[in-house]
């Protein structure tokens, strides 16, 4: 079953939960920086991106190691076998 193959759920939850937060508060830290520059204020706000992305990101490494995982998710999205004509 393909459900079995998913077997990460502990590093998945634990890296989502750290890389984010780690990369808030570096964005944090440089966000209160004084005097305050343009670069500071960039590299806030692509920490702030890359950490709101990265449990998508980890998932997707996830899934992505295991050919059967790849298998069900392109079938998840891509399968439109499912929809049926009514006309």
């Amino acid at each position: 079953m393909t459900i079995e193959r998913y077997r990460n759920p502990f590093l998945l939850y634990v890296l989502s939960i750290l890389i984010p937060w780690i990369l808030w508060f570096i964005a944090a830290y440089l966000s209160h920086i004084e005097p305050i520059s343009n670069v500071y204020v960039v590299v806030a706000s692509i920490l702030g991106i890359i950490g709101l992305s990265s449990p998508m990101v980890i998932a997707f490494i996830l899934i992505f190691s295991d050919p059967d995982l790849r298998n069900d998710l392109s079938n998840r999205f891509i399968n439109l076998g499912f929809v049926k004509s009514y006309c």
